[in-house]
C-alpha cells in the first residue's frame, strides 16, 4: 500500500481522499447529484420489469442474463415488450429470447443498461451500436449517441469530433451538425419504420473526397492548438476546407489579414483581400456636414468593432492604371477578371444600401494618387507630376520607345535622355492596395495606397519564365 494512504477503522477499505480539498469543489446544487440529478439523466428506473427478477436472452453464440431493472432502465424496448408477456411466470419456465445479433455488440449495450456510460472507438463500431439500438428499440442509447460524439471517416482517417469545439459563433450549424442529423433521419428512421427482420447493412459516415490532414489541422485548431500556417497555398487549402464544412468562424480566423493601427489617420485599419470581403458587412459611418468618410468592414462571428477597410489585389494585369495625354488630366483605373465582378457586386451594395455611386471618367473609375506610393518598372515616381517631366526608360510603352532602323548607324539613336512623350499613360498593376473614400453628395472614389506596376512590352518581356 503506499504511504500516502491508510486504513479506515474496520481495516479493509484504503482512504484516499484525506487530501482533497473539498472547498474547491463546485456545489452539488450547480453540478448535481445522483439523486438530484441536473440535465437530461434520470437515475430512476421505471418499473416496467420486477427489477428483482432475471431475464435470458441469447445472442449468436452467447447466452446474457439481465435482471428486470437492467432491461427496465433503457425501455419500453423489444426486450421489455417479449418479457412482459412472460413476467408472472416462474424463472425456470420464463422463454429464453433468441436474437441473431452480434454478441461483441451486445455486449456493449449490456453494459449500458447496467448504467456504465459506453463510447464507441471508431465510426464502425458507433455504427453498429446505431444500428442495434434502433433495432431493439433503446431510446435511452438512441439518444445518447445522437448527441455524443460526432464519428466520421474523410479520405482516409476516421475523426471522433467533439460537438463542444463548435461552439464558437458561426462554426454551428455546419456539414458534421447537419450531415448527422441527417444520417439519424433517413438511414435510421427508415430501418426502423419498414420493420426489417434485420436492419440493413450501413456504411460509417465518410467523406471520401476531402483531405484527412487538412482536416486534422483544423480540428486542432478548433480544440485551441494556435494555427500553423506553413505558407500562401496552405493557408488556401486550409480556407478551402472550412468553407466546405461550413466553419465561418474559423475561416474568418484563417483568412489573409492585418490588423494596423494608422497613427496619422488616428483609425485602425483592416488590410484584406479583395475576394475575401464580405459584402454584406460593408459598413459606413455617418459624414456629418458633408464631410469625407471611408468605407468600414467587420469580419463576420469574429470582430466587435468597425475598421477602416483597405483591400488588395493580387494578380497579373487585373488592374490597370490609366491618364490621357490633355494636361491636367485625371487618373483612372480599369479592372478585369474577378476584381471587375467583386467590385461590380460591391458597387451594387454601396447604391442599395448606402445610396453611394463610384465617380467615373472616360474610361474607367476616377482615382485619388495624391498620398499614393507608385512603382513602374521598379523605379518610384511621384503620380502628381506631368508625365512629360519623366523619360523615355520610366514608362515604357507609354513613351516612344527606342527604335533603330534596320542597316542605320547608331548615330541615328534617340538619346535616352529626352523627354519625349507619345501619347497617354497606361500601367499594369501587379499588386496593389486601395481604399474607398466616400463624400457627402452621394459620391465614392477610389482612393490608391501602393501599387507595383509595369508599362511597355520591353520591361514584361524580361519579367517572363521559361517553362
Amino acid at each position: 500500500m503506499s504511504k500516502n494512504t491508510s486504513t479506515n477503522n474496520n481495516g479493509d477499505i484504503p482512504d484516499i481522499i484525506d487530501n482533497v480539498d473539498y472547498e474547491s469543489m463546485p456545489h452539488p446544487d450547480k453540478i448535481g447529484t445522483i439523486t438530484n440529478p441536473k440535465g437530461n439523466f434520470n437515475p430512476t428506473i421505471p418499473d416496467i420489469l420486477p427489477h428483482e427478477q432475471v431475464y435470458s436472452i441469447q445472442v449468436g453464440e452467447k447466452l446474457f442474463r439481465l435482471s428486470g431493472a437492467s432491461l427496465s432502465s433503457d425501455a419500453p424496448s423489444y426486450f421489455t415488450t417479449f418479457f412482459l408477456k412472460h413476467k408472472d411466470l416462474p424463472d425456470e419456465s420464463r422463454p429464453v429470447l433468441y436474437i441473431d445479433r452480434s454478441p461483441k455488440v451486445f455486449e456493449t449495450i449490456v453494459s449500458h443498461l447496467k448504467g456504465y456510460y459506453c463510447v464507441p472507438k471508431s465510426s464502425e463500431e458507433f455504427v453498429y451500436m446505431l444500428l442495434d439500438a434502433s433495432y431493439y428499440h433503446l431510446p435511452r442509447l438512441m439518444h445518447q449517441l445522437a448527441n455524443s460524439e460526432i464519428f466520421m471517416r474523410i479520405g482516409n482517417s476516421s475523426f471522433r469530433i467533439p460537438r463542444n469545439i463548435f461552439s464558437n459563433p458561426g462554426d454551428t450549424p455546419n456539414f458534421f451538425t447537419l450531415g448527422f442529423t441527417a444520417f439519424f433521419g433517413s438511414e435510421i428512421e427508415t430501418t426502423r419504420r419498414k420493420a426489417f427482420i434485420r436492419p440493413p447493412p450501413l456504411a460509417p459516415p465518410t467523406v471520401p473526397n476531402r483531405s484527412g490532414d487538412l482536416f486534422s489541422e483544423l480540428l486542432a485548431v478548433l480544440q485551441g492548438s494556435p494555427v500553423n500556417v506553413r505558407d500562401h497555398e496552405h493557408r488556401r487549402m486550409l480556407v478551402r476546407e472550412c468553407r466546405y464544412y461550413r466553419f465561418r468562424n474559423l475561416e474568418q480566423r484563417l483568412i489573409e489579414h492585418q490588423i494596423i493601427v494608422n497613427r496619422a489617420r488616428q483609425s485602425e485599419e483592416i488590410l484584406l483581400n479583395l475576394e475575401d470581403i464580405k459584402d454584406q458587412h460593408l459598413s459606413v459611418t455617418d459624414n456629418k456636414g458633408g464631410l469625407a468618410t471611408v468605407l468600414f468592414y467587420k469580419r463576420p462571428f469574429v470582430d466587435t468593432m468597425l475598421r477602416e477597410l483597405v483591400f488588395q489585389i493580387k494578380g497579373d494585369e487585373q488592374v490597370v492604371l490609366v491618364k490621357s495625354a490633355e494636361a491636367g488630366s485625371s487618373w483612372e483605373v480599369i479592372f478585369f477578371d474577378s476584381a471587375k465582378e467583386k467590385l461590380k457586386s460591391i458597387q451594387l451594395v454601396l447604391i442599395d444600401k448606402f445610396q453611394v455611386r463610384l465617380s467615373t471618367g472616360q474610361k474607367g473609375y476616377l482615382v485619388n494618387v495624391d498620398d499614393a506610393s507608385i512603382s513602374v518598372n521598379g523605379s518610384y515616381i511621384d503620380p502628381r507630376v506631368d508625365a512629360l517631366g519623366t523619360t523615355p526608360d520610366s514608362y515604357g510603352g507609354s513613351m516612344q520607345e527606342d527604335v533603330e532602323s534596320a542597316g542605320t548607324s547608331g548615330s541615328r539613336k534617340r538619346p535616352r535622355s529626352a523627354p519625349v512623350r507619345s501619347g497617354p499613360i497606361q500601367l499594369i498593376v501587379n499588386q496593389s492596395q486601395w481604399r474607398m473614400k466616400l463624400f457627402g453628395d452621394g459620391q465614392a472614389i477610389f482612393e490608391l495606397l501602393t501599387a507595383e506596376s509595369i508599362s511597355g512590352q520591353r520591361y514584361k518581356n524580361k519579367m517572363r519564365k521559361f517553362l
